[in-house]
């Protein structure tokens, strides 16, 4: 019977850092569930506005999910970064680069700019703004 109640024991104990280590590795500040989001790309010959509806929690994960435009995006040591959007690709050293913002993502707004992509969390109603520029403001 003491082996019984050490085993049950056991179990539960390990149940219970399954479950904790599951809700640890859930990220909070990702909103889940269905949302609508607001992109706008401008390069130089191109323009697109578009509305989407996602299931996507990062803005990493939006980019890969719309495969017609060719989001190329790199895991560097600060986070995702967009090295390549609707057949544009930019050059690290001379540009035009890719530069992302949003005037209403809380992520973005809190921080001042918007972070690596995998770090920035999208809610329902995010605009997002993609602009192919040379000029760095």
């Amino acid at each position: 019977m003491s082996n019984k109640k050490k085993t049950v024991a056991a179990g539960i104990a390990i149940l219970l850092l399954i479950l904790i280590a599951w809700f640890w590795q859930k990220d909070p500040s990702v909103t889940q569930g269905e949302k609508q989001i607001t992109i706008v790309i401008d390069a130089q010959d191109l323009h697109i506005e578009t509305t989407i509806t996602t299931q996507s929690g990062t803005l990493k994960e939006l980019l890969l999910e719309q495969e017609e435009w060719h989001a190329t995006i790199e895991d560097g040591p600060y986070g995702a970064f967009l090295t390549s959007l609707a057949e544009h690709e930019q050059d690290r050293n001379a540009g035009p680069w890719w530069i992302y913002t949003s005037e209403n993502n809380r992520i973005c707004q809190e921080q001042g700019m918007c972070p690596a992509l995998d770090q920035v969390s999208i809610e329902d109603g995010d605009v997002f703004h993609f602009s192919f520029t040379s000029q760095i403001e």
